[in-house]
């Protein structure tokens, strides 16, 4: 299931199993990068995400799960 992301959104940074070799393992999260703002996507259709330590980055989409809580 694809998970739709909108501007404003609190996610998570999420290597998943697709991006594993053999698409097996546990997918993988980041430190510090957990619970960012989603503020804009940017012209290469990548999102731009904000983090609480003040950092900002692009990912793309399949990168980024919404945030649990």
């Amino acid at each position: 299931m694809t998970e739709v992301l909108m501007i404003g959104d609190t996610v998570d940074l999420v290597i998943g199993t697709q991006f594993l070799p053999n698409q097996r393992g546990s997918e993988i999260r980041l430190p510090n990068r957990d619970h960012g703002t989603l503020v804009e996507w940017n012209r290469y259709g990548n999102a731009e995400v904000v983090w609480p330590d003040g950092d900002q980055f692009s990912y793309e989409a399949a990168l980024l799960r919404k945030s649990a809580t």
